[in-house]
């Protein structure tokens, strides 16, 4: 007998960070009714970042258009654009389609989402979201971008450089320690932003974040 369908298949998404000095890379499960508001704060928890920049999700329509959604709250996009009205099975529609998430336009982090996988089984990822893998840790907040990002590489791994123990000291306060992720933590992380259910949490500051008490309200 042939498995029932669930009323909302889950979407296996990955997450490249593009132009990283090393790879940098997420695999997270969610519903596929989640709108990209939803998806921002999972990309944001599962990285993690700290939600402290402005960002936009893109998306190539045809050959030439592009589609730019954000949070018109905030951020100069057409309110029809705004990520909470868009559920992501609107802008996903077939394994291997793809949209870009720029994360601080300042430093632009660039992360390419795709669409790895649609699940229908009812057993499979009764809560969302889930992380299924994580590779390479995150860079800090506000290190120059990726180019930004390789100088702070380079001078933390040569210890006689002048600048090495501060940028040592200072990549240890903004929770950096290490290339190599640890999952069981990101899992944790990702698992405080259940579906309409938390203010986003983050265990090394204590802090909430507010835009998502402003967005359940």
């Amino acid at each position: 007998m042939p498995k029932p369908k669930l009323t909302y298949p889950r979407f296996t998404l990955g997450v490249t960070l593009k132009d990283s000095p090393y790879p940098i890379e997420r695999e997270i499960v969610v519903s596929s009714t989640d709108s990209l508001n939803d998806l921002h704060f999972y990309i944001q928890s599962a990285m993690p970042w700290q939600n402290y920049h402005l960002h936009e999700f893109r998306r190539e329509i045809g050959s030439n258009d592009i589609v730019t959604y954000g949070d018109a709250h905030f951020e100069e996009v057409p309110s029809e654009n705004d990520t909470k009205l868009h559920a992501l099975d609107s802008v996903f529609t077939k394994k291997g389609d793809t949209i870009l998430y720029e994360y601080d336009f300042g430093d632009s982090w660039l992360h390419e989402i795709k669409l790895l996988n649609i699940i229908h089984d009812p057993q499979a990822y009764p809560v969302t979201p889930f992380l299924r893998s994580a590779k390479g840790a995150c860079p800090p907040e506000d290190c120059g971008g990726p180019p930004g990002f390789a100088h702070f590489l380079e001078v933390l791994n040569n210890t006689k450089h002048p600048e090495h123990k501060e940028t040592k000291q200072w990549g240890e306060s903004q929770g950096f320690r290490g290339t190599q992720e640890d999952e069981d933590h990101l899992e944790l992380h990702l698992s405080l932003t259940y579906h309409k259910k938390m203010e986003v949490y983050y265990p090394d500051t204590g802090l909430f974040d507010e835009f998502y008490d402003d967005y359940m309200e």
